[in-house]
């Protein structure tokens, strides 16, 4: 199995995208009427919800991509013995 150099990039966005909802929160609390509260919810919302989501997508595609090398990996060394064995009758 290979070093996963990319999860902790990919754990720190999904944080980053929950302390962006903090932030959003946080703009929203101190503003006194609700159209001023609006645009804090929708912006950083959004953009909390899309950081997180392209994080978690991006994450259950290198580990997709990581159990498949595993696989193919795997299925080439059996592939490599059974050559091996055939070939030492």
């Amino acid at each position: 199995m290979r070093p996963a150099r990319a999860l902790p990039v990919l754990a720190a966005l999904v944080v980053a995208g929950f302390a962006i909802f903090g932030w959003s929160w946080h703009g929203a609390k101190h503003a006194r009427y609700v159209p001023l509260q609006v645009p804090w919810v929708i912006s950083g919302g959004l953009a909390g919800l899309a950081l997180i989501g392209l994080s978690m997508v991006s994450w259950h595609i290198y580990l997709c991509r990581s159990d498949d090398a595993d696989h193919r990996a795997e299925w080439d060394a059996f592939t490599r013995e059974a050559i091996d064995v055939l070939a030492d009758r």
